[in-house]
């Protein structure tokens, strides 16, 4: 898609959301010769994901030629540049397509309360990927919007911080407060012994990267992953050890990857439905009666995480 020039007489829509291959490749097991296919061929699949009119067949900007002739070729080597090979780790046959972060632009971050992107927590305010204003959802749907929409609100949510922070005084942070949180955070480097980062991470991308977990999703496989995260949250992050600063980011880092799982591993078991790039195949119709809704997620008094409906007509309470 990236090798010929951009359409100037044309919007590009796309519904790329790799559930359809996932769950071609789950139903009838990955295919066993390369071809030129694109990851995300537009092929409808029986029994598959549900898939909106308009977006059954590829479409490909020009591939090379002059001026704006409509579409062509899609692009070679499973839509990775040039030749028959992709980028490293991305060559040789194609069994899913999953992108490991489990979501689209703009459908997770900050839950905004407003329309200036500001959060439940006063003085916090967020924009583009850090702020959930689901501008994009659950597809990803034109090219280069997620950009220009994040600059947009980046300018509304700028403007909207300075205006609250000329009317606070800055808060008043105890030493003892300071000194808690420098121990939390340096805590992995003062371990003499531990887990390592990368052992933890990688079995992590194990327990959630596999498509039946990531895309093709049920109650007994999601509630067993979950399981596995909730070992690593309680017992593994903990134990973490960092050797030097760059190990201590890394460490960090994991501890949010973990949460981060648990808050998408919670949110899928919740909404007993499918609909965009979310698919269960214990519920695979969307149920526009009960879930015309966003899911948000809090630390509830008790330390434990807390789900809520946020109904798409209204901001959250």
């Amino acid at each position: 898609m990236l090798e010929g020039p951009p359409s100037v007489n044309g919007v590009e829509i796309h519904h790329d959301l790799g559930v359809d291959q996932n769950y071609k490749v789950y139903s009838q097991g990955p295919e066993h010769e390369k071809n030129s296919k694109p990851l995300f061929s537009g092929q409808k699949v029986a029994g598959g994901p549900f898939r909106p009119a308009g977006f059954e067949s590829p479409s490909w900007p020009p591939m090379g030629g002059k001026g704006d002739k409509g579409h062509g070729d899609p692009p070679p080597g499973n839509g990775h540049g040039k030749g028959s090979g992709g980028p490293p780790g991305m060559g040789g046959i194609t069994s899913g397509g999953a992108s490991a972060g489990m979501s689209i632009h703009k459908s997770e971050g900050l839950v905004p309360v407003d329309a200036n992107g500001t959060s439940n927590i006063p003085g916090l305010y967020a924009a583009g990927d850090a702020l959930g204003s689901h501008m994009s959802g659950g597809i990803y749907t034109q090219i280069g919007s997620s950009l220009a929409g994040s600059a947009v609100q980046g300018a509304i949510a700028a403007v909207a911080a300075a205006a609250y922070a000329k009317k606070i005084t800055l808060p008043a942070i105890s030493k003892e407060k300071r000194v808690n949180i420098e121990q939390k955070i340096l805590a992995p480097l003062k371990r003499d012994r531990g887990y390592s980062t990368a052992w933890v991470t990688q079995t992590l991308q194990g327990i959630i990267i596999p498509n039946f977990v990531l895309y093709i999703k049920k109650q007994s496989l999601l509630t067993a992953a979950l399981a596995y995260i909730e070992e690593l949250r309680d017992h593994h992050q903990p134990m973490l050890r960092a050797a030097d600063m760059h190990g201590l980011r890394l460490a960090h880092e994991t501890s949010n990857m973990i949460l981060n799982a648990e808050m998408k591993l919670r949110a899928s078991m919740m909404r007993k439905e499918s609909r965009c790039s979310h698919y269960r195949v214990d519920y695979p119709d969307m149920d526009t009666k009960n879930w015309n809704a966003w899911i948000n997620i809090h630390k509830g008094h008790d330390g434990r995480m807390k789900l809520e409906k946020q109904p798409f007509n209204r901001w959250p309470s």
